[in-house]
């Protein structure tokens, strides 16, 4: 089991990565899904916190991560206001937040719903 905790971190840090990167990128050279942005980015913050979460289930953690990917959300909107061909939309935040926070809660509930019973 710790390699798997180990595995989830890295591709966790590889997932946050991959976020702050594709989101600071100039426009012209975002890749793009053909899906909406909504569903790009809720997708990314989604898959981001499930990893997170999966690594120590306990929902005390949770809103932790959910609130620093928030916060990661925020500050790269932000930061996009100086990048060529972007334009910080408060819809993406929305739309990170909500994936954050729906990768945490069913990470954690699906650990929650594996762990051996005591």
């Amino acid at each position: 089991m710790p390699r798997l905790a180990t595995l989830s971190k890295a591709a966790a840090l590889a997932c946050l990565a991959a976020i702050v990167v594709l989101s600071l990128v100039p426009g012209s050279e975002r890749p793009h899904t053909g899906f909406s942005d909504f569903w790009e980015n809720f997708a990314a913050y989604f898959i981001c916190a499930a990893l997170l979460a999966a690594k120590a289930p306990r929902w005390g953690r949770v809103m932790r991560i959910a609130a620093a990917l928030c916060a990661c959300s925020v500050i790269l909107e932000t930061l996009q206001n100086f990048i060529p061909g972007r334009v910080p939309d408060p819809a993406d935040v929305v739309s990170n937040g909500l994936g954050a926070l729906a990768g945490a809660v069913v990470a954690t509930a699906i650990a929650t719903a594996l762990k051996p019973r005591a």
